[in-house]
């Protein structure tokens, strides 16, 4: 089971993070973006099954 873990900005001017797991809960993937089509396109790609959200 893979996991990726989104860190939301509190502010446009600050980007947001994102942490994929893989199913031995090793990282595998640490990227920050501005946009919410960026994380959209990196949960199609990875595929998780699981995401987990943090936000201010």
């Amino acid at each position: 089971m893979s996991v990726l873990g989104i860190d939301l900005r509190a502010s446009e001017k600050k980007p947001s993070t994102v942490a994929a797991l893989d199913p031995d809960f090793q990282l595998t993937k640490l990227v920050t973006f501005y946009e919410d089509k960026e994380v959209i396109y990196l949960v199609k790609q990875e595929r998780p099954a699981l995401v987990a959200i943090g936000a201010p």
